[in-house]
């Protein structure tokens, strides 16, 4: 059989790699560079028997990403259209065979400050899927790589984004006095544009409500404004639609933050006048990841014949 090029790469890196054979954690870690290959060549001649999987559920998904970044906080995104998506992941497995091996191996190769590159690929949308590669030094420059948890630039996907709960500390204002254990803590949160839609969603609702003596010269105008009942209904219907995003730590921060925005502004504006009731966001506990087939997980498209 002969080998892949990536392999025949790494194979000569191994070779040429300085070990100690006197120290004992050493050899184990140069065999486990060696198993890295092996694993990879495996996948590779077995590739088109083997599907492609992909996450099947979007929480055990993000709790599964919020994992790896501890150890590996460099991030890319590729996103793939569904037309060569399995061919194409198979392409990243070749380019690093690091992602074939289990996480034994991919520990051992970070001790020895190697590329050790996880692959996870995300449920799919109906034309693209996205896969998220995961390392903890730069393998080369044919991907983007940023930092995962970057407070400007954070890794997204979809409505969500990765931070630290320092990031979501700072980003209360005041308001959250978490731990210290809890200000290392990595989890998920809204987007920022999601975030602004929202808290400006509940500004204006409450603004509608709010009576006011101006005359206005346009009759639309003033049909456009909301009783006080009617806003809290329609603030209580934000409040059950926001629960329903995954109950990770961070997400149910925002969930928390926004209600703190509507009472804050509603006492203010309507003091008089009773408050929506905000739900309380479930707290999603650890789920075991859910893998299978990609092209099983794909939106049907709709017949347009």
């Amino acid at each position: 059989m002969r080998m892949p090029g990536a392999c025949r790469a790494h194979f000569s890196e191994i070779q040429e790699h300085p070990c100690i054979y006197s120290s004992q954690w050493k050899k184990r870690c140069f065999c486990a560079r060696i198993e890295s290959q092996a694993c990879s060549i495996v996948f590779m001649v077995a590739a088109d028997l083997l599907p492609v999987v992909a996450h099947g559920t979007v929480t055990p998904a993000l709790q599964g990403v919020a994992r790896l970044v501890r150890t590996s906080p460099l991030a890319a995104v590729v996103t793939l259209p569904r037309t060569t998506a399995e061919r194409r992941i198979l392409t990243l497995y070749d380019r690093y065979p690091s992602a074939a091996a289990d996480h034994l191996t991919r520990s051992s190769l970070r001790h020895l400050r190697q590329p050790a590159v996880s692959l996870i690929v995300m449920p799919p949308e109906q034309d693209t899927v996205a896969v998220l590669l995961l390392t903890n030094v730069v393998p080369d420059d044919r991907e983007v790589w940023t930092p995962a948890l970057d407070p400007a630039y954070p890794l997204r996907w979809r409505a969500y984004e990765l931070a630290t709960g320092a990031t979501m500390a700072q980003a209360s204002h005041g308001a959250l006095q978490p731990s210290a254990a809890r200000l290392k803590s990595i989890t998920w949160r809204l987007a920022a544009e999601r975030r602004d839609n929202y808290r400006q969603t509940i500004t204006r609702l409450i603004h509608s409500a709010t009576p006011s003596t101006k005359t206005f010269k346009n009759p639309a105008q003033c049909t456009a404004r909301r009783t006080p009942a009617g806003a809290r209904d329609a603030l209580e219907r934000l409040g059950t639609h926001l629960v329903r995003y995954p109950g990770l730590s961070g997400i149910r921060t925002d969930v928390w933050l926004l209600g703190h925005h509507m009472y804050r502004l509603w006492n203010q504006q309507l003091p008089k006048e009773p408050a929506p009731s905000w739900p309380r966001h479930r707290y999603s506990t650890l789920l075991a990841a859910q893998f299978a087939p990609l092209e099983s997980l794909w939106i049907p498209l709709e017949d347009t014949a």
